[in-house]
């Protein structure tokens, strides 16, 4: 996984948004294939996200006493504004149509992405907009592929371990050579 992580890493240090982007959306089907062959891609994607990426889209939300109940501890949520199953509908409609609209897609939270270029000072990433109803998540796209990427390592340091991922990933996964070595 290494040199698909480095090949992401690369585009961003070329500003090749585009290739990066499309490299790191498609990382955790990777990953959820190495792990679950048998399942659907759909449903490893999800599960990916919802274990490796959720840290970095949710806030956290602290409510006070409960008058109702006398609830004497806070309550504490973690609110979503970005779902597996967005992420999942930008990945289809990035890799199929080149598209940042999700709203023909099975979402939840989210009509569309808007993705930004990093700047020298300051970042915009994590925006949410909400106009004329339409709910769009605005990202940086190298710190949004880094995320991915960082997640893509914590996979795979709890994933090496399980039956079948290890083979998978050496004898299956797909390298390129220099020409003469193979």
């Amino acid at each position: 996984m290494q040199h698909l992580i480095e090949a992401v890493e690369q585009a961003l240090e070329q500003q090749n948004w585009y290739a990066a982007l499309a490299l790191a959306l498609t990382l955790p089907d990777i990953c959820g294939w190495l792990e679950q062959p048998q399942r659907k891609t759909g449903e490893r994607y999800k599960e990916w996200f919802k274990k490796y990426m959720p840290e970095y889209y949710s806030e956290s939300l602290n409510f006070p006493l409960d008058s109702l109940t006398n609830n004497v501890e806070a309550t504490h949520i973690n609110k979503p504004f970005l779902t597996a199953e967005d992420f999942y509908a930008l990945r289809c409609a990035y890799l199929h149509s080149g598209s940042d609209d999700i709203s023909s897609q099975a979402r939840t939270v989210l009509d569309k992405f808007c993705f930004v270029a990093p700047r020298k000072h300051g970042g915009a990433h994590c925006n949410k907009v909400i106009k004329d109803k339409h709910h769009t998540l605005q990202l940086q796209v190298d710190i949004f592929c880094g995320e991915i990427c960082h997640g893509v390592k914590l996979w795979e340091k709890k994933a090496i371990i399980k039956d079948g991922v290890r083979e998978r990933l050496t004898k299956e996964l797909m390298k390129i050579y220099p020409l003469g070595v193979f």
